[in-house]
């Protein structure tokens, strides 16, 4: 794959952290309704809720250790 590029079965079960490292959930699924795909979160508790695949909202993808950084625009989380 390209930097930058991932299968989206490496990403399912990914830990989800925030950079704090406060971990809010893990990775369900892979969505895409036609503008870019969507992570879609499993939280902790709570309902599901979704992340932009993009730069703005995902700091770093670590396979080896199965976590993903995220830094949610506003309104994300509550």
């Amino acid at each position: 794959t390209k930097t930058g590029e991932f299968y989206i079965i490496d990403l399912i079960d990914c830990k989800v952290q925030l950079i704090d490292n406060k971990v809010v959930g893990h990775i369900n699924r892979i969505d895409n309704f036609g503008a870019g795909d969507l992570i879609s979160v499993k939280p902790l508790k709570g309902k599901d809720f979704y992340i932009p695949m993009n730069k703005d909202n995902v700091v770093s993808i670590n396979l080896i250790k199965h976590i993903v950084v995220i830094n949610p625009m506003k309104g994300i989380l509550k």
